[in-house]
């Protein structure tokens, strides 16, 4: 199961490196991954299933045991699991929004400056905020010091560009 596994994540590898070397936008990268995993990324994860519930058929795997519950686990969360293979967009892992996720974790233990409910969903906001800064390679004081100025001058038709992917790419576009 390891080595199908493994398998996945050398299509994946394959693909990048290809959307690299030919130096593909990202609807072209998206659409090449789209294709890799209809054809091959389905026929593995199919066989990573049915090798788990091989484990369970031949009563060797006890339920209650780590290996038991990591296939019962493989089993209840297929349709999480395979989401990848439906849409390209999404990414094999979920290690970036992981690691993003980590200081909000650990500053929830350290920082008891919240004070209410109210006081999580401001900060909730503001992470949220941030993150998508930097997804976006924003410099975050730059935007919030441009985007509050802004704002109050902005028709609501025209919010959508004071986003931070919008405004990170008509920076950009000054630039270039």
């Amino acid at each position: 199961m390891l080595h199908l596994i493994g398998r996945l994540f050398a299509l994946e590898r394959a693909v990048s490196q290809r959307a690299m070397r030919k130096k593909m936008n990202l609807e072209a990268v998206v659409h090449l991954r789209g294709e890799v995993r209809a054809r091959r990324s389905r026929a593995l994860s199919e066989r990573i299933h049915e090798a788990g519930w091989d484990l369970f058929e031949q009563r060797t795997t006890l339920p209650k045991s780590k290996l038991g519950k990591a296939v019962g686990y493989l089993a209840n969360q297929r349709k999480y699991l395979d989401a990848f293979i439906e849409d390209a967009r999404v990414p094999i892992h979920n290690n970036d929004s992981e690691r993003d996720m980590r200081h909000v974790v650990t500053g929830r233990k350290n920082w008891l400056v919240f004070g209410s409910p109210k006081g999580g969903e401001v900060a909730c906001r503001i992470y949220s905020l941030m993150l998508s800064c930097r997804q976006n390679d924003v410099d975050p004081e730059a935007y919030l010091s441009d985007v509050l100025m802004a704002v109050a001058t902005t028709p609501s038709s025209e919010l959508a560009r004071l986003t931070p992917w919008a405004w990170g790419a008509a920076r950009k576009g000054t630039m270039a």
